[in-house]
C-alpha cells in the first residue's frame, strides 16, 4: 500500500513538473507501468454535455486510435463511467454481456478488460483502461483495487492540469485580445506592482512587456510614478474610477501625453483586487492643440499691435499738427528777435523740445507702420559693411562687433534709411543688454522657408528671403518679456536710458518691408533677433534724388492758397508766408478751396493743402484744380504717412510733399522750391 500511495503522490507532483497535459499522461503511464502491465493502455475523458468520450492518450499493441471521439454509447468506456464503477471482465464474459446488449463492443476483443472511473469530487470524468489481448490471467484483482485507489489522485490530477491548460489558454487569449487592442492597458494588484500590459503599451514606452511584470512605477517610470501612484491609492481606497486623466508620458521618441481612464479591478467578492488603467496616445493632439493656442496667441498679438498701430499713428498726426503750429510760431519768434535778445535762449528751449517731440512722433508712426517707404534695390552685405564703423564706435570698447556675410547673398528691395534704423536699434538694443562686455554678431544669409516652417510665425509665408540676424551675448530675456518687447514705450532700461521705440520701430519698418521678425532668447544664454527680408523683384529701380532746395526763401508777392482744416496749423502757415511776402489766401476745406478758386478766376501762383481734409481729400482737390490748370504749382502735406496720406497717388502723380511737422525753414524753402 505504501507504494501505492508513494504513486499517487508522484502523479500529483508531476502535475506541477510536466511541460503540457499530453505529458502528464505520459508520465501517468510510466509510473503504473512498475505496477502493473500497460503494454495495452489509454485514458478516457467524457463530455457529459455532448455525451461523447475521447482517448487523449492511448498505446495498443493491436489497435490504433481511430475513435480519438467517438459517441459514449453503450460501449465498456461508457459503462464504467456513467455507472461510476470498476469493471474487470474476461473476453467471455464480454460476449455474455454483448449478446444481452448491455454493451456494444469497439475494436478488436480482448481476453481480459479492466477499466476504473477517474473522479474529481466522487463524479465520473473519464476511465483508466488496461487489457490484454492474449492472456485472461494477465490481470487480477490486485491490479483492480491497484488502479480503483490511484484512479482518484489521477482524476484530481489530469483534471488540475486540463484547468491549468485551459486557463493559460484563456490568459494567452486574454493577451492576445488586449495586444491587439491599440489603446494602451495595463492592470496592478494591490501592491502597485504590475501584473500584465498590452503590446501597445510596450511599444509606445519601448519597455518589453516582460519587463514590466512585477515591478512597480518607480521602477519603470521612475520620473512620472509620483503622479500615477497617487491616483492608484485614490482607485483603491474609494473603490470609484477615475476617467478622463491627462497625464504625462515618457515614449520611445520623447514626451507624450496619455488620457487614462482608471477603474478598480473587482474579485469574485467585490471587493478591490487591483487597478486596471486604459490609455489612449494623446501626444499629437496636445501638440496640434498646443500649436493652435500659440496660432491664437501669436493672431491676439498682432491684432493687439495692429490695433496700438492705429492709435500711435493718430496720436502721432494730431500731435503733427500741434508741434508745427508750436515749432513754427516758436521759428517766428526767434526769426523776428535780434540776436542778442535774451529771450531767444527760452524759445530755443522750446525749439529743441519741439523737436524731441517730432522724433517721438516720428518713431510711433514707424512702428504703425505710416511712413512712405521708397523702396530700391539693395545689397544687404554692402549697407552691413558701410555701417560697421559707425555701429563699432556706438556700441563702444567693451563690446566686439562680429560680422558674417553671406557671399551669395541676393539683393532685396528696402527703403535705405529705414533699413539702417533697424540695423542701428537692433544693435543698441544688443549693446544695452551686454553690462560688462561681450560679443555682438550681424550676420546675413539667404533662407528658403518651406510650409512647415512658414508656420512658426504669423507674418511668416514660404519663399526665399535675406536673414539679417543680430545676436548677442548679454542678459538674455524671460518669455514675459518677449510678449511685450515690441511694444511702444515698453522698456526694461532705467528712465534715462531710453523711451521704450526703439524695438518698436524696428518691428513697424520691418512690417512695412513686407517681412517679419523672430526672437529667441533665454535668461543667460543671450538674444538672437532674425529679420526676414523679401527677395527683390525684377525691375526694381533707385529712387531719383531730390532736387536742391533753392537759397531764397522770401516771397515776392505770389498768390497763395492754403486749405487747411487744423486752425493752429493754418494760422501759422498764413503768418509764416505773409511776412515773408507772400500774398495768402486760406480755408478750412476742399470744397470752400475749390470755391475761392473759381470766384478768384484761378489767380494763384501755388495752392498749399492738407491731405486728409473733412468732405474731400486734398488730392481730390488737386485732381479737380489741375484739371482746370494743368500748370498750377502744388505742394500737399499731412501728419498722417499711411494710407490717409495718400502717399502713393501722391508720388504717382509727381506732386511736392511736405510732411508734418515742418519747420518754418522747411515750410518756406519748399514753398519757394515748388514756386520756381
Amino acid at each position: 500500500m505504501k507504494d501505492v500511495q508513494q504513486l499517487a503522490y508522484r502523479i500529483a507532483n508531476a502535475v506541477h513538473d510536466t511541460a503540457d497535459i499530453g505529458h502528464l499522461y505520459h508520465t501517468i503511464k510510466d509510473e503504473l507501468s512498475e505496477f502493473l502491465a500497460t503494454k495495452n493502455f489509454f485514458i478516457a475523458l467524457y463530455d457529459r454535455a455532448e455525451d461523447t468520450i475521447s482517448l487523449p492518450y492511448f498505446v495498443d499493441s493491436v489497435d490504433q486510435n481511430e475513435f480519438q471521439v467517438f459517441p459514449a454509447g453503450k460501449t465498456m468506456t461508457a459503462y464504467v463511467i456513467k455507472r461510476n464503477k470498476p469493471l474487470f471482465i474476461t473476453r467471455e464474459e464480454a460476449d455474455v454481456m454483448i449478446e444481452s446488449g448491455v454493451i456494444e463492443m469497439i475494436g478488436t476483443p480482448s481476453q481480459v478488460w479492466l477499466g476504473v472511473p477517474l473522479r474529481v469530487n466522487g463524479e465520473a470524468t473519464g476511465a483508466l483502461v488496461v487489457q490484454s489481448y492474449i492472456d485472461s490471467e494477465e490481470f487480477g484483482e490486485s491490479d483492480l483495487k491497484l488502479l480503483t485507489f490511484a484512479s482518484g489522485q489521477i482524476g484530481l490530477a489530469i483534471e488540475r492540469k486540463r484547468a491549468m491548460e485551459e486557463l493559460c489558454k484563456q490568459r494567452e487569449e486574454m493577451q492576445t485580445i488586449l495586444d491587439s487592442v491599440p489603446a494602451l492597458i495595463s492592470y496592478k494588484g494591490l501592491d502597485r506592482r504590475y501584473l500584465r500590459v498590452n503590446r501597445a503599451l510596450a511599444q509606445v514606452t519601448g519597455i518589453p512587456q516582460e519587463q514590466w511584470v512585477g515591478k512597480t512605477a518607480f521602477e519603470v517610470l521612475p520620473d512620472l510614478a509620483a503622479g500615477y501612484h497617487e491616483d492608484d491609492e485614490e482607485i483603491i481606497e474609494t473603490g470609484r474610477p477615475k476617467r478622463a486623466i491627462v497625464e504625462p508620458f515618457k515614449t520611445a521618441t520623447g514626451d507624450g501625453w496619455l488620457m487614462t481612464d482608471k477603474i478598480p479591478y473587482l474579485d469574485q467578492d467585490g471587493n478591490t483586487a487591483g487597478v486596471i488603467s486604459l490609455a489612449i496616445d494623446i501626444s499629437d493632439r496636445v501638440r496640434v492643440e498646443q500649436e493652435l493656442l500659440n496660432k491664437e496667441e501669436e493672431l491676439r498679438q498682432s491684432q493687439k499691435m495692429e490695433a496700438v498701430g492705429r492709435l500711435a499713428g493718430g496720436i502721432a498726426h494730431d500731435f503733427n499738427n500741434l508741434l508745427t503750429a508750436i515749432s513754427g510760431y516758436t521759428q517766428l519768434m526767434l526769426y523776428r528777435l535780434e540776436q542778442d535778445d535774451s529771450n531767444r535762449a527760452l524759445l530755443k528751449q522750446v525749439e529743441e523740445a519741439a523737436e524731441r517731440a517730432a522724433s517721438l512722433t516720428h518713431q510711433l508712426l514707424a512702428f504703425s507702420r505710416k511712413q512712405p517707404v521708397q523702396l530700391q534695390a539693395l545689397q544687404l552685405n554692402e549697407r552691413v559693411s558701410n555701417m560697421h564703423g559707425m555701429l563699432k564706435h556706438l556700441i563702444g570698447e567693451d563690446v566686439m562687433l562680429v560680422t558674417e556675410l553671406d557671399d551669395e547673398l541676393q539683393i532685396i528691395d528696402a527703403d535705405p534709411s529705414l533699413l539702417e534704423q533697424v540695423m542701428l536699434n537692433l544693435v543698441v538694443n544688443a549693446r544695452d543688454a551686454i553690462p560688462k562686455g561681450g560679443t555682438v554678431t550681424i550676420k546675413t544669409d539667404s533662407t528658403v522657408i518651406d510650409q512647415e516652417a512658414s508656420t512658426t510665425n504669423q507674418d511668416a509665408r514660404e519663399g526665399t528671403f535675406a536673414c539679417l540676424s543680430v545676436l548677442d551675448t548679454g542678459v538674455g530675456m524671460h518669455k514675459a518679456t518677449l510678449d511685450h518687447i515690441f511694444e511702444p514705450f515698453f522698456t526694461t532700461k532705467e528712465k534715462e536710458r531710453g523711451t521704450g521705440l526703439g524695438l518698436s520701430v524696428v518691428y513697424g519698418n520691418v512690417r512695412q518691408h513686407h517681412g517679419w521678425i523672430e526672437v529667441d532668447s533665454e535668461p543667460g544664454k543671450g538674444s538672437e533677433f532674425r529679420v526676414y527680408l523679401p527677395i527683390a523683384e525684377c525691375g526694381s529701380e533707385k529712387q531719383e534724388e531730390k532736387k536742391p532746395v533753392s537759397r531764397d526763401i522770401s516771397g515776392h508777392n505770389e498768390r497763395i492758397l492754403i486749405v487747411e482744416d487744423e486752425d493752429v496749423v493754418r494760422s501759422f502757415a498764413c503768418k509764416a508766408l505773409r511776412d515773408t511776402g507772400y500774398d495768402v489766401l486760406d480755408v478750412g476745406s476742399a470744397e470752400e478751396g475749390l470755391e475761392v478758386y473759381e470766384r478768384e478766376n484761378g489767380e494763384f501762383d501755388a495752392v498749399f493743402s492738407d491731405v486728409v481734409l473733412p468732405g474731400k481729400s486734398g488730392v481730390q482737390l488737386v485732381e479737380e484744380l489741375l484739371f482746370l490748370d494743368p500748370e498750377l504749382r502744388i505742394l500737399l502735406s499731412s501728419g498722417y504717412t499711411g494710407e490717409k496720406s495718400q502717399w502713393t497717388a501722391i508720388s504717382d502723380k509727381g506732386l511736392r510733399f511736405l510732411q508734418k511737422p515742418y519747420s518754418l525753414a522747411d515750410l518756406l524753402g519748399t514753398i519757394r522750391e515748388v514756386l520756381d
